[in-house]
């Protein structure tokens, strides 16, 4: 179809919901121009279409689209793969939940509490740092997974930087967001639920 695999962009938008095909490029590190081109094949397909809310207008899959991106996991789903993956989920899960309660706690500082704001980015860095080799080895098994530890090195530099909507934001790729794309990349990766696993 193009250099871009089509099943990057099925699952950024099982990911994401509704998305530009901008931002579906910006993930996966594609061009613009090959990325829209992917999903003018997708849409031909009737796996993916156009759709417009009060909030944002983008591609998002048909039910169609969700059934193929649900099958070419499963398709990939070996054994070999979910005993690798299985550890590295096991230790991410234990750092979920720092994100979590951490995530809960920012949201309950006051704006002018400046010294409670700069101790909550340091301990997310400080997460961030453990997280970042954890997902680089699923990365090693799964290589998508690479865009997950990118993006949430992006987030940690625009936090340090002063732009605090990188913290739980949800109109920028904030931490919060990236850290729950992941968590939902890796429970569809191995097939899991993600009530079994607990909110977030």
């Amino acid at each position: 179809m193009t250099g871009v695999d089509p099943f990057d962009v099925l699952n950024v938008l099982r990911l994401k919901g509704i998305v530009p095909s901008d931002v579906v490029a910006a993930m996966i590190e594609a061009s613009p121009d090959s990325v829209a081109t992917a999903i003018e094949s997708l849409a031909a397909e009737g796996l993916v279409r156009m759709r417009e809310t009060p909030r944002v207008t983008g591609w998002s899959l048909t039910e169609q689209g969700r059934e193929r991106h649900a099958g070419e996991l499963s398709a990939a789903r070996t054994a070999e793969i979910t005993s690798e993956l299985a550890p590295l989920y096991e230790r991410f899960l234990e750092l979920n939940g720092r994100v979590k309660a951490l995530a809960t706690s920012w949201q309950q500082l006051g704006p002018d509490d400046a010294a409670g704001r700069f101790e909550a980015i340091e301990e997310l860095g400080v997460i961030g740092a453990d997280a970042s080799p954890i997902i680089s080895s699923i990365a090693e098994v799964v290589p998508r997974f690479r865009m997950h530890v990118r993006r949430l090195d992006a987030a940690m530099d625009a936090l340090r930087d002063g732009d605090e909507r990188y913290f739980t934001g949800v109109t920028v790729d904030s931490f919060h967001t990236v850290w729950f794309e992941c968590h939902e990349d890796l429970i569809q990766t191995l097939g899991r639920e993600r009530i079994a696993e607990g909110s977030f």
